[in-house]
């Protein structure tokens, strides 16, 4: 039966959106924290923005038809991040910036430490 078959499409379709919304959640605090926290840098934490980036291009590889929405799941997001990296590093909220402050592109770039510090090496 059609109704239901379209539920359930958009129902995946619901999911699949707060699969990426999570994902970009979980990049951008522990980018916020590399940036904010450098005395606290590691390879947990890289291995952290890392992992975020390859389940993102999944996600969107599988879901092309989300990339349009990604400024707007950025802008929805960002303000989780922000919290959670100030719940994590102890630091006021305040000390971040009030919007995100990387384009979607950057955030994604293999070689995108924000801060230049360079990448814990894997010794």
């Amino acid at each position: 039966d059609r109704e239901n078959i379209a539920e359930e499409i958009e129902s995946v379709g619901k999911s699949e959106r707060r699969t990426l919304e999570s994902h970009l959640a979980r990049l951008m605090m522990h980018l916020l924290k590399w940036e904010y926290q450098a005395e606290r840098r590691g390879r947990s934490w890289a291995n952290s923005i890392e992992s975020s980036r390859m389940k993102l291009r999944r996600v969107l590889r599988d879901n092309p038809s989300l990339k349009p929405a990604l400024a707007d799941m950025i802008a929805e997001t960002y303000p989780e991040a922000r919290l959670d990296a100030s719940d994590e590093t102890g630091l006021p909220k305040t000390v971040f910036p009030a919007d995100c402050p990387w384009p979607f592109d950057q955030m994604m770039a293999d070689g995108f430490w924000p801060g230049e510090a360079a990448v814990p090496s894997d010794d």
